[in-house]
């Protein structure tokens, strides 16, 4: 999750659904994180243009 990024040949709902996939098997394994936090990581893992 750290080192989450983005690419910038991906779309912004592909970077949104690897993220999510990520999240989900994180609950799995018993982490919890914020809704913040993964707003966040999204926002962050952008490219900037």
């Amino acid at each position: 999750f750290e080192n989450f990024s983005g690419f910038t040949s991906k779309s912004l709902d592909q970077i949104h659904d690897r993220l999510q996939k990520l999240v989900s098997q994180l609950e799995i394994h018993g982490v919890s994180l914020s809704q913040e936090d993964a707003n966040l990581k999204f926002l962050h893992s952008l490219p900037s243009e």
